[in-house]
């Protein structure tokens, strides 16, 4: 049995979102790959796998080349804190890296070796407001903000994002 690298992030972030931070975070600051190489390559795109047996767990494939990674998701899980999403990535420092990056951002509890009892916790960049707008909280989870509800720009552009992505 190997070692893994745990992620412990809030239920009120969908699947959705953390791929977003995968794409406009991780893929950038661990690959080099920016989040609009994802768009017009799909062979960079973050892609959820479900399992075919259990809806609730499977896992989202992500990386570049000989580097792939395969983040194994388990919803919900239950923790001394409640129900949270779980991730696991095989351990090395790319996935300490990788789940950090991602806890910054969505705030959570990374665990380096899931063979310790340490733990560590990430406030998040969208931790402090529960009444966020989902505007505010789509702009900093695609890197276009970093919760500042005071950058209008930032703002503007991540409404205008989202309105051409859905079709609004």
């Amino acid at each position: 049995m190997g070692v893994d690298t745990k992620l412990y992030v809030n239920n009120k972030f969908s699947l959705e979102d953390v791929i977003n931070v995968i794409k406009h975070h991780v893929m950038p600051e661990v690959f080099g790959i920016a989040a609009e190489q994802c768009d017009y390559n799909k062979e960079h795109e973050p892609k959820i796998v479900a399992s075919e047996h259990n809806y609730d767990c499977g896992y989202i494939v992500f990386g570049v080349d000989g580097n792939k990674r395969s983040m194994w998701y388990y919803l919900p899980s239950k923790t001394p804190l409640g129900p949270c999403k779980s991730f696991s990535l095989g351990h090395n420092d790319q996935a300490i890296k990788i789940m950090t990056i991602i806890a910054e951002v969505l705030g959570g509890i990374v665990q380096e070796q899931d063979s310790y009892d340490a733990f560590k916790m990430y406030r998040g960049k969208l931790d402090d407001e529960n009444g966020l707008s989902f505007f505010v909280k789509n702009s900093v989870i695609c890197n276009q903000n970093d919760g500042e509800m005071e950058d209008i720009d930032k703002l503007q552009k991540a409404i205008n994002d989202w309105r051409i992505k859905y079709k609004r």
